[in-house]
C-alpha cells in the first residue's frame, strides 16, 4: 500500500471513528458520548447545542454537538460521576440541567413554550426496556399512545425503541382541572413485579415557559411495572407522588388513574429523609449565594434543586418567586406562588397566601387575562384586607366592562 493510500485510510478512520463509538452496540451509544434531541419532533436531532460540563473544584468544560447532534463527554465529568452537573443549551430552547451519570444516554430539549399555561413533560430513559409509556388523564381524556390527542392535551412523540423521548404537551392548563401523570413499563405489561422500570434511569422532565422546572426520579429496586409520578391540582399547583402500581393493560391503567384522580388528597407522597432535606437546605442556602453575588441563572439552578431534593422546600419556592419576577418569568412565577399557596400553613398561612394571590393576579393582569386576574385579585382580599387589591379588583372589573 502507497503512502497515499495509506494517509486516505488513517483519514478515514479517524473521521468515522467519533460515529463507531456513538453508536456502537447496534445504535446505542457509547459510554464516552451523549446526543441531543427534539422534545417534540421524533428522530430530530440537535446540532450546534452547547454541552457544558460542571465539576466542584474545577474550571467549566464546554464542547458542541455536531450535525448528528452527538458530543464527546469530557474526560472530568465522566470521572466525576454523580458529582458532575450536565447544562445543555441552544437558541430557542429551554436551558436543559441534569445530573451524572450522564454518558451513553440521549437528551430532548423543550422549545420555549410561549403560552402562560402550557406544560410540556418529557419523558426519558436508557436503552432498557425498549418502551415505556406516558400517560396523562384528566376529565380532558386519558392521552396516551393509543389516544394522542385529547381536549387539554396531546402526545407529540411516542418512542417505542428505547432512551425516548416520549413527549405530552399540556395545552391551556385548564382551572379547576386535575392531571394525573404517569409512566407504564410496556414492556413489562405481562410481568407486574419486575423492576425494570425502577433500573431503566428513567426521568421526567417538565418544562413551563423558558425553563425546566422540574425533574423526576424513580428510586431504585422498586417493583412494580407503573409509576405514578405527579398530580397537578385545580389551581395548577404540583404534587409528587412516587407511587408504584402493577398493572396489566390501557384499560387498567385508565380505570386505576380515574379513580385516583377523583379520590386522591391533594399532597405529596414520598417521604423525604432528613439526608434529602439537609441537601436541600445546603442547595438553597447556594441558591440565596448566588443570588446576592447577581448570578441569577446559578441561582435559580440552586433553588430548583433544592426542589428536586425536597419538593415541599417553601423557602426555596418563595426564593425563586422573588427570582422570577426580577426575571419577569411570567409562567414560571405562576407555578412557585401556586405551589406557595399550598405550602402555606401556621400564623402567617393567610398572608402568604394573599401575598401569593397578589403576585399571581398582577402576572395575570400584566398578560392581559382579566378574568383570572380578578379572581386572585379578590382571593386575595378575602384572605386579608389591603388596599392594592381592592384597587386591583376596580382596574380588572373597569376592564371587563370596557371602561
Amino acid at each position: 500500500m502507497n503512502a497515499t493510500v495509506t494517509l486516505r485510510v488513517l483519514l478515514a478512520a479517524c473521521l468515522l471513528l467519533p460515529f463507531a463509538l456513538a453508536h456502537a452496540q447496534q445504535g446505542r451509544l457509547h459510554s464516552s458520548y451523549l446526543q441531543v434531541l427534539s422534545a417534540v419532533t421524533d428522530g430530530e436531532v440537535i446540532a450546534d447545542a452547547e454541552v457544558i460540563t460542571q465539576v466542584p473544584g474545577a474550571a467549566s468544560e464546554r464542547v458542541y454537538t455536531d450535525s448528528r447532534g452527538i458530543a464527546r463527554i469530557p474526560t472530568s465529568a465522566l470521572s466525576a460521576g454523580d458529582d458532575a452537573t450536565l447544562i445543555i443549551r441552544r437558541a430557542g430552547y429551554s436551558n436543559l440541567v441534569a445530573h451524572c451519570p450522564c454518558g451513553g444516554l440521549t437528551y430532548a430539549m423543550s422549545p420555549i413554550l410561549t403560552e402562560l399555561e402550557d406544560v410540556r413533560i418529557v419523558l426519558q430513559w436508557g436503552s432498557e426496556p425498549a418502551d415505556l409509556d406516558a400517560h396523562l388523564f384528566s376529565s380532558g381524556g386519558h392521552i396516551n399512545y393509543a389516544n394522542p390527542r385529547g381536549q387539554h392535551a396531546q402526545l407529540d412523540i411516542d418512542q417505542q425503541d428505547g432512551y425516548g423521548p416520549e413527549t405530552i404537551t399540556i395545552h391551556n392548563r385548564r382551572h379547576g382541572v386535575r392531571y394525573l401523570y404517569g409512566v407504564h413499563n410496556y414492556s413489562a405489561t405481562s410481568r407486574p413485579e419486575s423492576t425494570s422500570l425502577a433500573a431503566s434511569n428513567a426521568r421526567v422532565n417538565v418544562y413551563v415557559g423558558s425553563t425546566l422546572i422540574r425533574t423526576f426520579t424513580l428510586a431504585p429496586n422498586r417493583t412494580g411495572n407503573t409509576w405514578w409520578v405527579f398530580m397537578i391540582g385545580e389551581d395548577g399547583e404540583f404534587y409528587d407522588l412516587g407511587l408504584t402500581l402493577n398493572l396489566d393493560s390501557l384499560e387498567a391503567i385508565g380505570s386505576a388513574m380515574e379513580r385516583y384522580i377523583d379520590q386522591a388528597s391533594l399532597a405529596s407522597m414520598p417521604t423525604i429523609e432528613r439526608a434529602q432535606q439537609m441537601r436541600a437546605d445546603a442547595a438553597n442556602r447556594q441558591g440565596e449565594t448566588a443570588y446576592q453575588a447577581g448570578d441569577l441563572e446559578e441561582a435559580e439552578r440552586h433553588f430548583l434543586r433544592a426542589i428536586d431534593y425536597y419538593p415541599d422546600h417553601a423557602q426555596a419556592y418563595s426564593n425563586l418567586g422573588v427570582l422570577y419576577m426580577r426575571l419577569e418569568k411570567s409562567a414560571e412565577g405562576l407555578f412557585v406562588n401556586r405551589k406557595a399557596i399550598a405550602l402555606a400553613s401556621g400564623a402567617n398561612a393567610a398572608t402568604i397566601k394573599a401575598s401569593s394571590h397578589f403576585n399571581i393576579a398582577r402576572i395575570y393582569e400584566a398578560n392581559a387575562a382579566w378574568e383570572d386576574a380578578l379572581r386572585h385579585y379578590q382571593e386575595a382580599l378575602d384572605l386579608r384586607e389591603h388596599r392594592a387589591y381592592t384597587n386591583g379588583i376596580e382596574r380588572m372589573r373597569a376592564r371587563l366592562s370596557g371602561e
